[in-house]
Order: C-alpha cells, then structure tokens, then sequence
C-alpha cells in the first residue's frame, strides 16, 4: 500500500515560520556561476556526442550570474507541445546542474541515456508527455510518465531529480500541483509526523507524490491570508532547509 500522510497531519510551527517572500526565497533561489560544475557538464556533453548544448549561469542570456529557479521558470517557457526535442533536453541540462550544483553524481548516465539518437526520442517523448500531464494539472499521470516499478523510467532519472523537472515545467506558475519531492524534503515531513513516508526510498509510489502534493498545497491555503498568498513551493523549499 503506498505510503499517505495522516488526514490530519499539521504544518510544523517552525516550517511555517520559515516559509518567506515567494519573490527571493523562490524566484531568487539557486548556486551562483562559481557553485555550479559548468566545465565538467559541457565537457561532458561535447564527449557524448551532445555538444549542441552550452549549459550556463545565464540560460535566457540576460546578465544573470546565478542560474536560479526564477530562470529556469524562463527557459520552460520555451517549452511545449511545438517546440523540437532539443528544447526539452536544454530545460533538462539546466535542472540538472542547477539540482546538482557542485556535485556531478550520476549525471554522466542520465546524460548517456539521450547520446544515442534513438534512445534519446524515446526518452524525450516521455519527457514531452509527463510535462504536459503536469501542466494541465495531472499530477499522477505526470509522474506515472517517469516511474516504472523499482527503477525510474529514463535512466538514473529517479523521482528526486524528475519531480523537479515535473515542478519547472509550470513555468513559475504558483497554483502548479506538481512540487519538487527529494529525500531532505522526506525527511522533514517524517520528522513531521508522517511516518510511513520513507525518507531515503529510491522510489515513492504515485499515490505517495499525489498525496504529497496535495498536502503542500492544503498547507499553502492553510497559510494563505487576504494580505499574502502562500504557494505550495514555499512549503517545500522551507522543509528542505529544515533538513539541513
């Protein structure tokens, strides 16, 4: 049975109190040029055979030094149904490296996983489909696109780093359902109270993200008030830092 949060499972105080300005602490977040392994991706990319992309602090080419969430919102703006295939992998290139900041763990294999040409169609095909599940507000189908059982379905693409390509895909849109879930964010809500959520799974059932998002965002309305509207994102990056 997947894991769900209790019914009546409550925001922490101390989440709550943490969660901040949707315009820095969201639009603003992300490692500067310096914490981000820029070399290492475009080396590597070149080496696959991929050396059409430049990943970069600045992907939409207006000054910035800093490749953040605000930025990536940008990018996936370029992003849809008529767009080619190398859009997508751009989107993907840049959420990776901004996930990853300094560290290239397993980046080399999901990038091997689009260096053969029929491969990569595959795997940008399900990328085109879970992107536009999320955005028309089907979050489980969105998921369901990028799971397989035990394993994620483009390799070494698991739910830690696909729910964030799930989350850009709204463009920045506050009222988005699919939300960023990785293991800092398990732990909090763990420590929270739902304690049949696995912390360290390699893997969450759909239902366990569905219900996932749907808490963020009850907690979001919980907070929301007629002077400042809360968005689900808050909740999550707040419960990221709480882990740290």
């Amino acid at each position: 049975m997947a894991p769900v949060p209790p019914a009546d499972l409550q925001l922490p105080a101390d989440v709550a109190a943490a969660v901040s300005d949707r315009k820095t602490d969201i639009l603003g977040h992300g490692p500067a040029a310096s914490r981000l392994a820029l070399p290492w991706w475009n080396r590597t990319l070149t080496d696959s055979g991929l050396g059409r992309f430049s990943v970069t602090s600045d992907p939409n080419g207006s000054g910035e030094l800093q490749l953040t969430r605000g930025s990536l919102f940008g990018l996936a703006t370029a992003v849809g149904p008529d767009t080619d295939d190398d859009a997508y992998l751009n989107l993907l290139w840049h959420i990776l490296a901004w996930g990853s900041g300094p560290k290239v763990r397993n980046n080399g294999r999901r990038i091997a996983a689009f260096a053969d040409p029929a491969e990569a169609r595959a795997n940008v095909a399900l990328l085109r489909q879970s992107a536009e599940h999320a955005r028309s507000g089907n979050t489980a189908d969105a998921y369901r696109t990028l799971i397989r059982p035990g394993k994620a379905a483009i390799p070494y693409l698991g739910p830690s780093f696909f729910t964030k390509y799930l989350y850009f895909a709204g463009n920045g849109a506050a009222s988005h359902p699919c939300v960023i879930l990785d293991e800092r964010v398990a732990i909090s809500l763990h420590h929270a109270g739902w304690s049949s959520l696995p912390p360290r799974r390699a893997n969450w059932y759909t239902a366990t993200y569905v219900a996932y998002c749907e808490l963020l965002a009850r907690w979001a309305d919980e907070l929301t008030t007629s002077a400042t509207h809360v968005a689900p994102d808050q909740i999550e990056r707040a419960l990221f830092n709480q882990a740290g």
